[in-house]
């Protein structure tokens, strides 16, 4: 009796099954990854890619997809995300809350780092920037390196 893992006919199953398995695999991951645009007309624009169903029951339906790329990946254009937040605004503000006088920033807290262009250096290959610290309340300019630029915690002047 020969061994089944020599015989071609087992061998060929064998690695059709293992792909078989591997492929179903794949799509149920990707179909787990898929998720609908969250706009609440999505689905009465007439595209293309929104035309679903068998011939002679063709209809159109919200887009599916794995990522978007509006309102933190809920939206599949901005049309569909302005399309929610026109339904929802009011809701969202008063239940998150609405503002009922002007919030303030003193002179303390208003300072910014701002980058300028100066132009090429002599060799045209690296591009010259210089970095300032800048509070428009007190038309105050601080001069500053690209380290200080950089660095992500340092918010105010020393």
């Amino acid at each position: 009796m020969t061994n089944e893992r020599n015989n071609p006919i087992t061998t060929i199953l064998w690695h059709y099954d293992f792909n078989l398995r591997a492929n179903i695999y794949c799509a149920l991951f990707v179909v787990e990854q898929m998720k609908y645009c969250q706009g609440p007309k999505c689905h009465e624009y007439h595209t293309k890619d929104r035309i679903r169903g068998p011939k002679g029951d063709k209809h159109y339906e919200t887009r599916k997809r794995s990522s978007f790329y509006y309102g933190n990946d809920n939206f599949c254009d901005q049309r569909c995300m302005y399309d929610w937040v026109n339904k929802h605004i009011d809701h969202a503000l008063d239940h998150f809350g609405r503002i009922h006088e002007p919030k303030r920033t003193g002179c303390d807290a208003a300072w910014y780092k701002v980058s300028k262009w100066q132009g090429y250096n002599d060799d045209n290959a690296s591009a010259t920037y210089l970095h300032y610290f800048v509070n428009d309340l007190l038309g105050q300019r601080i001069s500053i390196t690209q380290q200080q630029y950089d660095n992500k915690e340092l918010t105010t002047p020393s």
